[in-house]
């Protein structure tokens, strides 16, 4: 083809798309490293579908691609308690909102968006908030969460270890 400009491809990309269980997990690698991920959990109420759980993972893997590889939220991290997310009053509600999405329940199996501990904690009386200094649960300006044994838990006292602060690049 005369006047054809012949790039070079700098960057291999790849998405794999696979399944454990009622998850389904969209994963992009870019020269073989892996750099974005996203999750899709099947609600244990409802019966699974690969092809839906799969479109939704792919959905979620494409909308956070133009992010930045050390900046986008791994999922896959988080649920096997891999990393923290650090947040604060603005974006704690965001947060919980997708956890969520993603089927995460409290310890005690309830639904994530329940228990805001900043929204509790300025909505409670003065001595349901003297509890919670009694019990060292007083909301500082950052909480974090994690997850163990598949369920979302929170500190208000920074931990050790990997930690994404939410509201940047989720």
């Amino acid at each position: 083809m005369k006047g054809a400009k012949i790039m070079k491809i700098e960057k291999e990309t790849k998405v794999v798309i696979l399944q454990n269980g009622n998850a389904v997990t969209a994963t992009q690698y870019v020269n073989g490293k892996k750099v974005n991920a996203s999750i899709a959990r099947c609600c244990p109420e409802d019966a699974f579908n690969f092809a839906f759980g799969a479109k939704l993972a792919l959905e979620r893997l494409l909308d956070c691609m133009g992010s930045a590889p050390e900046t986008a939220f791994d999922w896959d991290k988080f649920i096997s308690g891999d990393v923290w997310v650090q947040t604060n009053s603005s974006n704690t509600d965001a947060f919980l909102q997708v956890c969520e999405e993603h089927h995460l329940t409290d310890r005690t199996g309830d639904r994530p968006t329940k228990l805001n501990v900043f929204r509790d904690f300025n909505n409670a009386s003065e001595i349901e908030k003297a509890l919670y200094g009694i019990f060292g649960m007083i909301p500082k300006e950052n909480i974090w969460f994690a997850t163990r044994d598949g369920k979302l838990r929170w500190g208000n006292e920074k931990p050790t270890g990997e930690i994404f602060e939410w509201g940047q690049a989720e």
